[in-house]
C-alpha cells in the first residue's frame, strides 16, 4: 500500500507542466497517506472523550436532571405564589378588624362608656397576626420575583430551615391566636352573644360583629391551610433537592464540574 502511493506521487511530481492542479494532486495524496496511516487507538481516543454525545446513559441522566429542576421551580413558584395569596389576604382581613375597631370604639351607649366593644379589649393578638402576615407576604414576594428573574439553567435553592422556620411560626401563631380568643379579644368579641345584644342596640349597621367574627375565624382557618400547603410543598422540595444532589453529584464524578456547568448551563 505505501509504495504503491509513493509511486503515484513521484509520477505526480514529475509530470508534464508542474502546474498548480498537480500540486493539488500530491497534497491530496499525501493527506490520504496520513489518514491511512494514523493509528486507529488515537483516532478512537478522540471519539471517546468528547463529551456526552457518544453515551447514551449519560444523556438520560442530564434529562432527568433538567426535569427535576424544571419541576422544583415550578413547584417554589407556585408554593410562593399561595403564600402571598395567603398572607395578603389574612393581613387585609386583620388591619380591616382593626379599622373597625378604631373607627367604632367611641360611638355612644348608654351604660356603655367604653363603646360596644369588651371593656379594656385585647387587641395584641390582631396585631400579632398582621405582622406575620406582613412579613410573610414581603418575603414570598422578593422570593417570587427572584424566581421569575432566575435564570432557567439555575437550580432552585432549597433551605430546610427556612421551611421549617416558616411552618413552625404560622402554627405557633395561628395556635396563639385561637387560645387567646375570648370575650376580651376582637375575635372572641365579635363571636359572642354580648356583641350580638349591643349590634341589636346600636341599629343601622353601624357595626356588623357577625361579619367580623366570620372574616376573623376564615383568617385563622386560611393559616391553618397555610402552614399544611407549606409543609407538603417542603417535603416535596426537600425530594427534589435530593433528586438534584444525587444526578449532580454522578455527572459531575463522570465529566467534571467545568464540563456538567457548561452542558447544564
Amino acid at each position: 500500500m505505501t509504495s504503491s502511493v509513493f509511486q503515484k506521487v513521484f509520477k505526480a511530481t514529475h509530470s508534464s507542466d508542474g502546474s498548480c492542479d498537480n500540486k493539488s494532486h500530491v497534497h491530496v495524496y499525501h493527506s490520504s497517506f496520513s489518514v491511512h496511516e494514523t493509528p486507529h487507538h488515537e483516532r478512537q481516543f478522540s471519539t471517546q472523550t468528547d463529551g456526552s454525545r457518544f453515551n447514551p446513559k449519560r444523556d438520560r441522566l442530564f434529562q432527568q436532571y433538567r426535569k427535576v429542576r424544571r419541576w422544583a421551580k415550578i413547584l417554589s413558584s407556585i408554593s410562593t405564589l399561595i403564600s402571598v395569596i395567603f398572607s395578603v389576604i389574612i393581613e387585609s382581613i386583620m388591619i380591616y378588624v382593626l379599622y373597625k375597631f378604631y373607627s367604632t370604639s367611641r360611638l355612644h351607649m348608654e351604660g356603655r362608656p367604653w363603646g360596644p366593644w369588651a371593656k379594656e379589649s385585647v387587641i395584641w393578638p390582631t396585631f400579632m397576626f398582621a405582622a406575620i402576615s406582613l412579613i410573610t407576604s414581603m418575603v414570598a414576594m422578593a422570593t417570587l420575583i427572584a424566581l421569575c428573574y432566575r435564570s432557567k439553567s439555575k437550580a432552585v435553592n432549597f433551605s430546610l430551615a427556612y421551611v421549617a422556620l416558616h411552618v413552625f411560626s404560622w402554627i405557633i401563631v395561628a395556635i396563639v391566636y385561637r387560645v387567646e380568643k375570648t370575650e376580651k379579644d376582637l375575635w372572641g368579641w365579635s363571636c359572642s352573644d354580648k356583641a350580638k345584644v349591643v349590634q341589636q342596640q346600636l341599629g343601622g349597621g353601624k357595626v356588623d360583629f357577625n361579619g367580623l367574627c366570620n372574616i376573623q375565624g376564615a383568617s385563622w382557618g386560611i393559616s391553618i391551610a397555610h402552614a399544611v400547603v407549606k409543609t407538603v410543598a417542603g417535603a416535596v422540595s426537600w425530594y427534589f433537592d435530593r433528586e438534584q444532589g444525587g444526578l449532580r453529584t454522578r455527572l459531575t464524578a463522570d465529566v467534571g464540574s467545568s464540563m456538567f456547568d457548561q452542558l447544564t448551563g
